[in-house]
C-alpha cells in the first residue's frame, strides 16, 4: 500500500485540471455504488455462499483501491480555492452526513437559498434506529451538518460549539424528508452564531435543533 501526493498535484494544466475532475467524477460514481451495497448489504436473503462469493470479490476490490491513497486530508477533493457556499456538499467533501464522496452519508441533497439552506433525502435501512425509523444518532449527525453548512452560508465558517436536538417525532424511513436550516440575524460578542433547523416528513416536523456556531479558519485547509 502506498500513501503519496498525486504526481503533478501542483500542476494546474489544462490536462491536470481534466485528471482532478475525472477523479473527482470517478470517486462520486464510487462513492454512490458502494452505498448501495452498503443497503444490499443489510436487506439481503440470499443463500450464505452468495454472500460469501460476494465478500470475496468485495475484498478483493478493497485491495486493489488501496494499492496508492492519498495523504490529503480530505483526499485531495475539497480544492484549493475558497469554499464556494452556494455548493454545501462540494465544501464538506467527506462528511459523514454529507459528502459526496463518502458512502457512508445519506445520499443528502443541500442547496443554498439565501440565508437558509435547504436539503432532501430518503433514508433507508441502514440508518435504523426504533422500527421503521431513523436513528437518533442519526437525525442529531444530519442536524449537525445541516447548521454547520447554514453558518457557512452567511460566511460564518466553523464549529458547532452547542447542540440541542428535540425529537417530536420519529423519523420514517423510506419516505420523502426536507430539511431546513437558517440563522438569527446578528453575532454574539464571542463570535458566536444561533442557528436553527428542523426535518419535515411532509407538513410534520419530526425534529428541530437549535445550535451555535463559532467562527474559526482552523479547519478551512485545502486537501
Amino acid at each position: 500500500m502506498l500513501s503519496s501526493t498525486l504526481v503533478g498535484e501542483h500542476d494546474a494544466s489544462p490536462e491536470r485540471l481534466a485528471r482532478r475532475a475525472a477523479r473527482r467524477e470517478a470517486l462520486e460514481r464510487l462513492a454512490t455504488a458502494v452505498r448501495g451495497l452498503i443497503d444490499a448489504s443489510v436487506t439481503t436473503d440470499v443463500e450464505p455462499a452468495r454472500i460469501d462469493e460476494a465478500q470475496a470479490v468485495i475484498r478483493a476490490v478493497t485491495e486493489r483501491l488501496n494499492e496508492r491513497r492519498h495523504p490529503g486530508t480530505f483526499s485531495g477533493l475539497l480544492g484549493r480555492g475558497a469554499i464556494d457556499p452556494a455548493q454545501p456538499n462540494r465544501a464538506v467533501p467527506l462528511s459523514p452526513w454529507a459528502g459526496f464522496f463518502n458512502p457512508l452519508a445519506p445520499p443528502i441533497r443541500l442547496e443554498s437559498r439565501g440565508d437558509t439552506i435547504v436539503g432532501h433525502v430518503r433514508l433507508g435501512k441502514p440508518y435504523i434506529g426504533p422500527p421503521g425509523s431513523a436513528h437518533g444518532g442519526v437525525v442529531a449527525g444530519i442536524m449537525d451538518q445541516l447548521v454547520a453548512s447554514a453558518g457557512q452560508s452567511i460566511g460564518v465558517a466553523g464549529v458547532t460549539a452547542t447542540l440541542s436536538v428535540r425529537f417530536r417525532q420519529p423519523t420514517p424511513l423510506e419516505t420523502d424528508l426536507t430539511l431546513r436550516a437558517w440563522a438569527d440575524p446578528r453575532e454574539d460578542d464571542a463570535g458566536r452564531r444561533t442557528i436553527r433547523a428542523e426535518i419535515r416528513a411532509g407538513e410534520v416536523v419530526t425534529a428541530e435543533a437549535h445550535a451555535l456556531v463559532v467562527r474559526t479558519a482552523r479547519f478551512q485547509r485545502p486537501g
